[in-house]
């Protein structure tokens, strides 16, 4: 009976807080995305049949060569053929608009193309058993101690220790409670 009297505040805690650290807990979940540039062969092409599209010379516009489109011929257009083109790869499509003054004679490459990897990983809390051992830093220790410490799911510390004391030479039992900052 004197023991609850002496340690049921303590033991009252303990249990306290091993309830507290034994409610679900969701686990660390860590996300991380990768991208790849992915190079892929070409293996389709649709060319659409030609469209007549008449065109004035090119010309240079801030720095970039263009085209100028015009709607019906006249004196200073000429023709071309515009086909409309659909390139697909395993993976991926492309959808081009070709100019040409004659007919297509050839369409390949490699169709290259950034694709995300993600990669989750799931982290579960752990609890395991420690054994542990102590002594005073003194010129002679006086002082020694062996115990177990159990960690719950990287939370709480809970253990149980035996002391010696060599002056007074006696022993002694004590409780130990760590929680996680």
């Amino acid at each position: 009976m004197e023991f609850i009297k002496r340690y049921g505040l303590l033991i009252i805690i303990i249990l306290a807080l091993i309830f507290i650290v034994f409610q679900k807990e969701e686990p660390q979940i860590i996300t991380k995305i990768k991208v790849e540039t992915i190079r892929d062969t070409i293996k389709e092409i649709e060319i659409s049949p030609p469209k007549i599209v008449y065109y004035e010379t090119i010309k240079t516009i801030k720095g970039k060569d263009s085209i100028i489109y015009k709607n019906t011929p006249t004196s200073s257009t000429n023709n071309a053929n515009l086909y409309t083109t659909k390139l697909k790869s395993n993976n991926a499509e492309a959808d081009l608009k070709i100019l040409s003054l004659g007919p297509i004679l050839d369409v390949s490459g490699v169709i290259t193309y950034p694709e995300r990897i993600k990669t989750i990983t799931t982290i579960k809390a752990k609890s395991g058993l420690y054994l542990y051992g102590s002594f005073d830093i003194a010129r002679i220790p006086t002082n020694y101690e062996l115990g177990l410490l159990y960690q719950f799911k990287n939370k709480i510390l809970v253990g149980v220790g035996a002391n010696f004391n060599t002056i007074i030479n006696k022993s002694s039992l004590n409780i130990k409670v760590g929680i996680k900052l």
